[in-house]
């Protein structure tokens, strides 16, 4: 499992069988290198970018022969569950 992150400084309470990686969900180059390998992936946002960030993760996730993509909203209330 990989959680990848925005901002390394605010990474709240990852799980620590997880790989930390920091990337940039809307940049789909950035996207296809980091699940490449992986089965699914998983998004959860904050923000306003929500359109840019989903075009990006589907392109990326698409070069990356990633076919499962969970959205889920509320990311925000996840912080520090485990």
């Amino acid at each position: 499992m990989t959680a990848v992150v925005h901002d390394a400084g605010r990474t709240g309470n990852v799980d620590p069988r997880a790989t930390l990686v920091v990337a940039d969900a809307s940049d789909r180059v950035s996207v296809g290198s980091v699940a490449t390998g992986h089965d699914a992936a998983l998004l959860a946002t904050g923000g306003g970018r929500h359109s840019d960030i989903a075009r990006a993760m589907l392109s990326g996730l698409s070069q990356a022969g990633v076919r499962r993509l969970v959205v889920v909203g509320g990311a925000g209330s996840l912080v520090g569950l485990r």
